[in-house]
């Protein structure tokens, strides 16, 4: 194993911690703002670092979209924006541990909007995976009790939470169109317009009345969460993430995703709350049947004698 892949698996698993305990802590944020008032602060503090560290590492050149800022803003707007908007506006319906492992299910989107565009069917094993991961998260978000799955704010949650994966997969799966540049690159190149399509609902929303606008003092209520969304979940974690998945491929990275129910579980576990059996069933049975997979797709490529290849664009 090589110093770069290892690099690349420690940034991975490292980021995908980050982003498993950052569910709580955004929960509790929601005391004080709403998803878009959270991602205006998350974004508004992510800008303000990393402009200056991106600069001085990459240079006034590296804001060359080299003819591609439309695709890469695309990119940007649906895996950052969306995917973040999404995600804490399922959160404010629902609960973290809902959230992580709807989230857990990533990897199986992407092989199944693979098999649905391209028409390449998974593997027989690879089918009862995906079936064994889903159920697993029928198991925690209804646990035991489809009721609690079929309120509306729950419903409405966890399907906001499902889209938020989808436009995620995007983002991941696009990534490797940007090899050639460093993760810094990709990292701000794509926040950059995400952060502006942000900003700009922001604007429409509070000017508008359609949106309420935080006070300062509910802002500065909820400051350490805020920074937590802002500098760790975006600033460290995205740049972790983008820099272990060059290294190590989209297949290997999606095997990492699916540790994040182990940080929100654990989190969860430290902030008091109890799991019933069937929810760490659930748990266990989406994590151990998307690990699974991974493991056996692993085999199959090694077997045939072809290096497993980056995420697909």
């Amino acid at each position: 194993m090589s110093i770069s892949f290892t690099r690349g698996l420690v940034y991975g698993l490292i980021a995908v911690t980050l982003w498993g305990a950052q569910l709580p802590i955004a929960k509790a944020a929601f005391s004080a703002m709403d998803s878009v008032a959270a991602n205006v602060a998350r974004y508004g503090i992510a800008l303000v670092v990393l402009t200056p560290i991106f600069l001085f590492r990459e240079g006034r050149a590296a804001f060359d979209y080299e003819g591609q800022f439309w695709r890469v803003a695309i990119v940007g707007i649906v895996g950052m924006s969306a995917s973040a908007l999404l995600m804490l506006w399922g959160l404010s319906y629902t609960l973290p541990e809902n959230v992580v492992v709807i989230l857990a299910l990533q990897p199986t989107l992407a092989a199944l909007a693979d098999w649905w565009m391209r028409g390449r069917r998974p593997a027989a094993s690879t089918q009862i995976c995906i079936a064994l991961a889903f159920t697993g998260v029928v198991l925690v978000v209804t646990k035991g009790e489809p009721q609690l799955a079929l309120g509306p704010r729950e419903l409405l949650g966890n399907l906001l939470a499902f889209a938020a994966a989808c436009c995620w997969v995007s983002y991941t799966l696009s990534a490797a169109r940007y090899r050639h540049w460093t993760s810094m690159r990709f990292t701000y190149l794509t926040m950059l317009p995400a952060a502006v399509f942000i900003f700009a609902l922001a604007a429409v929303g509070w000017l508008s009345g359609l949106l309420v606008p935080p006070t300062a003092a509910a802002v500065w209520s909820v400051a350490p969460q805020v920074s937590y969304l802002g500098l760790v979940g975006i600033v460290v974690a995205m740049l972790l993430w983008n820099a272990g998945n060059q290294r190590i491929g989209g297949l290997n990275a999606a095997l990492l995703l699916n540790l994040m129910p182990v940080a929100t579980f654990a989190v969860r576990f430290l902030e008091g709350q109890r799991f019933t059996l069937i929810e760490v069933t659930g748990a266990l049975l989406v994590v151990g049947a998307l690990v699974v997979n991974n493991v056996l797709v692993r085999r199959d490529r090694t077997r045939a004698d072809v290096p497993a290849p980056q995420a697909e664009p």
